[in-house]
């Protein structure tokens, strides 16, 4: 059977380093919404080079052992003056940090710039080695320093109370070492690749004055206003009236619509409501209405009404229009207000959403909206430049990189689908399919719903969406493996192998393509089977770790009658994924077809030592100690197994063969046999001519020869039927003996 990745372990999902490397990130995200920290909330830490070649930890002395969740740390002497300045990039606020450095100036320094000529410009990748006295110091210039961070391109060396330079050489980047006279301490010197001579840089005249004041964190809230700095498209929203009917949420010609949901027992509406009527008129000459969707009822153990709320709303005497909201329509605007804000928690009573004249949302308020804010923003909806609209968004005044955004639509598109409002996200994508980045990312939303289709078992609207996919962008490796797969699902396997081996072309290193494609192919004839080995060879060479491959090349190998080649990949397997019972089984079994029982008998130990209850491990062990001529221990693990499943027919069966049959007299027990034999000739409906045999022998060993004869003519005809003539023959020579025993 191949392999489907979205139901594999680890393992196989290690072969797709891309598929494993989007899943991770997206639980760290996941996470990280939920509030957790990827320093695990530890401090900051400093190491303070003792000169002895050891570190001493000095966190806390330096002042440097801040709990923010920081990511980079940048050195810069910012004021030019001899010493390193500290900034410190943070995931959480503060952003940023900046650390002025005022400690000693009686120790000595020097900065030097470097600048190449045939290497690159900047010199980047050069190491300096500067001798001073008793102490040789060691720089490299690097372009980037910890994560998204850059030091300055000054290299800085600290000569502590040496006063003097004795040399300095510089290895640029292509191999090439060149020495440089003319730098002193205590200065800054731009070497040029070449020139051999350090130039002296004379700082900017220039004085700096920065206030020093704690920073502190502001007062946690759950309130926020937020003006968008780009408007952002949202999917139809569907909310229903007073009977039920269902209305789509969109503004009037030419007005903004702000969008409240509210209940009527919720205090903090019922303070929005009320000042929305302290300053009625200045709401209403603001050019835009007002939508309030109820969520009375909605909640566990919320009794409350519509009417209750209409009631309510209607004694505030403002022009609001009154909707009722769903469960459906609360998340989809959870998850609007999710790509606003990260929170990825229920939205708070009252939430607002200002839309624009198109529909697009324009601000979003996490608790009661002031009217001052609205008003603002409700001011802002005449904007139509884009880079206008920016600046209005932007927090504070200043210089900002960058100018116009746009929304990434297929983050919002995802989120509806993996919530399952497929058919609301496919119409939005459809809408605005100019909007998105490129045609592959339009296409991995028709992906993404085929996956979603076949997770469901729904294969037909999966393949449908992935041939979407395709049409649009037909060069995704991803999108042809898992039509393939789906495709093996409803054992369509030529149609399987065309997109295989089309996935294959894309993207030769999709290990699973190889695996799935091999494993099709080695069922087939002798050209597939050869086929079907190299495929499968090609994926244990792309990753020797996967336990599947290895399984598979096993099969393929056996059915070639290559049992040595075979043997080798089950144990690879059966080594990779110890817990696999199908790989530790195989492995076993092809042991014992090789006569290799002891082996065999070890496998199979190991086996039940993992899957102590597994009835087909208990039988299989009974098999092989029966053919090590163990009766007792053969018959112990076969009722084992019964144990485990009393109507297991091949333990019955083998049990009773046993016991009628053995020559071990603590072992034989001739009414039991036949107890046991009946027992699965009833569960297999007389129908079964190998059953009906071993109930013949067993009749027969105690002595009920007549009903073994009977057992035996109903069984010779049910063997030729079945097409196993040898058999039926057999069966007759036995009727004969027992015949000739009679006379």
């Amino acid at each position: 059977m191949s392999i489907t990745p979205d139901k594999a372990p680890e393992s196989l999902l290690a072969s797709d380093p891309n598929a494993l490397f989007l899943q991770r990130t997206d639980e760290i995200n996941e996470l990280l919404d939920s509030g957790a920290s990827l320093s695990g909330h530890e401090r900051n830490c400093f190491f303070l080079n003792t000169g002895d070649g050891r570190f001493a930890s000095a966190s806390a002395t330096s002042g440097f052992d801040f709990s923010d969740d920081a990511r980079a740390v940048a050195r810069s002497d910012w004021d030019h003056d001899g010493d390193l300045d500290l900034w410190f990039a943070n995931r959480t606020a503060p952003r940023l940090r900046f650390l002025r450095n005022n400690g000693n100036h009686d120790a000595h320094f020097v900065a030097l710039r470097l600048r190449g000529t045939s290497s690159n410009r900047d010199g980047i990748g050069a190491r300096v080695v500067i001798k001073s006295g008793k102490r040789t110091l060691l720089r490299s210039l690097r372009a980037g320093e910890g994560f998204l961070g850059q030091s300055s391109k000054w290299l800085h060396f600290g000569l502590g109370k040496e006063p003097t330079i004795d040399s300095i050489v510089v290895h640029w980047p292509g191999g090439k070492s060149e020495s440089f006279s003319g730098a002193v301490a205590d200065g800054w010197f731009a070497l040029k690749q070449s020139e051999g001579r350090a130039k002296r840089w004379q700082r900017p005249k220039r004085e700096i004055r920065l206030t020093k004041r704690p920073f502190a964190l502001p007062e946690s809230s759950e309130q926020a206003a937020v003006r968008l700095c780009a408007r952002m498209p949202i999917p139809s929203l569907t909310c229903y009236d007073s009977a039920g009917k269902a209305e789509t949420i969109v503004p009037a010609k030419g007005r903004g619509l702000f969008v409240s949901i509210w209940a009527s027992w919720c205090p903090a509406c019922q303070s929005e409501f009320a000042e929305f009527a302290a300053k009625k008129s200045q709401l209403e000459k603001a050019g835009f209405d007002m939508l309030a969707l109820c969520v009375n009822g909605l909640g566990e153990g919320d009794e409350t009404t519509f009417a209750e709320a209409e009631a309510r709303l209607g004694k505030y005497g403002i022009k609001i229009a009154h909707r009722r909201a769903d469960t459906k329509l609360l998340e989809q605007l959870r998850i609007i207000a999710n790509r606003i804000i990260a929170q990825n928690d229920p939205l708070p009573l009252p939430s607002g959403f200002l839309l624009d004249p198109n529909g697009d949302v324009a601000a979003f308020y996490r608790g009661p909206a002031p009217v001052k804010r609205l008003l603002e923003d409700v001011a802002t909806l005449a904007l139509a430049d884009p880079a206008a609209i920016f600046r209005a968004g932007l927090p504070s005044k200043g210089t900002w990189i960058g100018n116009t955004r746009r929304h990434p639509l297929d983050r919002l598109v995802n989120e509806f689908i993996d919530a399952d409002f497929t058919d609301v996200g496919l119409a939005f994508a459809r809408k605005h399919e100019k909007a998105f980045a490129s045609p592959t990312s339009y296409a991995e939303v028709f992906s993404r719903v085929g996956n979603r289709y076949a997770a469901a078992d729904k294969l037909d609207a999966a393949i449908g969406n992935y041939r979407d996919a395709l049409a649009i962008d037909d060069k995704s490796p991803t999108t042809h493996f898992n039509l393939a797969l789906a495709f093996e699902r409803q054992l369509k396997v030529d149609e399987a192998l065309v997109e295989y081996r089309r996935a294959i072309a894309l993207d030769p290193s999709i290990t699973v393509a190889h695996l799935n494609r091999g494993a099709i192919l080695a069922r087939g004839d002798a050209a597939q089977l050869k086929a079907g080995i190299a495929s499968l060879q090609e994926a244990v060479r792309l990753n020797p770790n996967l336990g599947a491959s290895h399984y598979h090349l096993g099969m393929a190998l056996e059915r070639a009658q290559q049992f040595p080649q075979a043997l080798q990949h089950y144990r690879r397997a059966a080594l990779l994924a110890p817990d696999h019972l199908g790989n530790a089984m195989q492995l076993a079994h092809v042991l014992e077809r090789g006569g290799q029982f002891g082996d065999a008998l070890a496998e199979y130990g190991k086996i039940r030592e993992i899957y102590p209850d597994s009835v087909q491990v208990s039988f299989q062990t009974g098999l092989v100690l029966e053919k090590l001529k163990r009766p007792a221990e053969a018959a112990r693990y076969y009722r084992a197994s019964l144990t485990h499943q009393p109507k297991f027919v091949p333990a019955l069966n083998n049990l009773a063969w046993l016991l009628a049959t053995t020559k071990d007299p603590k072992v034989a027990a001739l009414p039991e046999a036949v107890e046991l034999a009946m027992r699965a000739a009833k569960l297999t409906k007389f129908k079964q001519a190998p059953i009906l045999d071993t109930l013949a022998t067993a009749h027969f060993a105690a002595g009920q020869r007549q009903l073994a004869r009977e057992t035996l003519n109903q069984a010779i005809p049910l063997a030729r039927a079945a097409g196993h003539a040898a058999f039926a023959t057999e069966l007759e020579a036995k009727l004969q003996s027992y015949q000739d025993s009679q006379n």
